[in-house]
């Protein structure tokens, strides 16, 4: 998968920062998912947010604490935004990590 005009994409995340009652410092993040867009679909019925370029500044904004304008950056995402094709089963296996994983294969 990827974005049809060959942009970096940047999927919508929540990071927090933030010390146990141990004094352990614990750093976690979680992708934020939506359902899936029609050509994603047939892989699997969610897919994280993909926010568009012109959204990345308020995203990250630290400053920007109204839920409503947070759920605003989330809706009315275009479609047709990305293109899919089959790969080899490498993409199973945590231990591969090479380009092979996302190297076109013929059915």
């Amino acid at each position: 998968m990827s974005l049809r005009d060959g942009r970096t994409c940047a999927f919508a995340g929540l990071f927090e920062s933030w010390t146990d009652p141990g004094g352990q410092r614990v750093e976690s993040f979680a992708v934020i998912t939506t359902a899936a867009e029609a050509e994603l679909s047939p892989v699997h019925d969610r897919m994280p947010v993909v926010l568009p370029p012109d959204r990345w500044v308020e995203w990250l904004d630290p400053n920007e604490r109204s839920g409503l304008a947070v759920a605003a950056l989330l809706a009315d995402l275009p479609a047709g935004r990305f293109q899919v094709w089959p790969v080899s089963s490498l993409v199973n296996a945590v231990r591969q990590n090479g380009p092979e994983c996302i190297a076109r294969i013929d059915r």
